[in-house]
């Protein structure tokens, strides 16, 4: 039998939600095109971590069982 683990799932939300903050704070160092296609970017990795975050709230209440 498999227990599940919320673990991983909210250690990835965290790195993804660093990510996130990390590339949002590189693109005011740069000029108005890089710094928005950045912002773009970082959309799309902070879907990603939020989407880890609600992975592991559905194994942690038992939805995936």
């Amino acid at each position: 039998m498999v227990y599940p683990s919320v673990g991983l799932y909210r250690t990835l939300g965290v790195l993804g939600l660093v990510v996130t903050l990390l590339v949002v704070w590189l693109g005011w160092q740069f000029e108005v095109a890089i710094r928005n296609a950045l912002l773009i970017v970082s959309l799309f990795s902070l879907v990603i971590a939020c989407m880890y975050f609600h992975l592991g709230n559905e194994e942690a209440h038992g939805a995936f069982l």
